[in-house]
């Protein structure tokens, strides 16, 4: 029996665990992938991540501005840069 006809054969209550599961182990994967980019650059580097962890929040939005749009650097005094 293919997975189609079994999930189409459960109940409404087994159809909502099998999502919850499914959902939750997605989480828990995502959220290792996460810390595994924190820990080695390499993982980072394959995720297409960039980790900046002393950066400030603003320091790091400036210059993903300036990175996407390839225009002026916009930024608010010296310690910004």
């Amino acid at each position: 029996m293919s997975i189609k006809s079994q999930l189409s054969a459960l109940s409404a209550k087994g159809l909502h665990s099998v999502t919850h599961l499914v959902s939750t182990k997605l989480r828990e994967i995502k959220h290792t992938e996460i810390e595994d980019a924190r820990n080695s650059v390499v993982k980072a580097a394959a995720q297409r991540r960039i980790i900046v962890p002393e950066a400030e929040e603003k320091v790091v939005r400036a210059l993903c501005t300036w990175l996407y749009s390839q225009g002026a650097l916009i930024y608010n005094d010296t310690d910004h840069l």
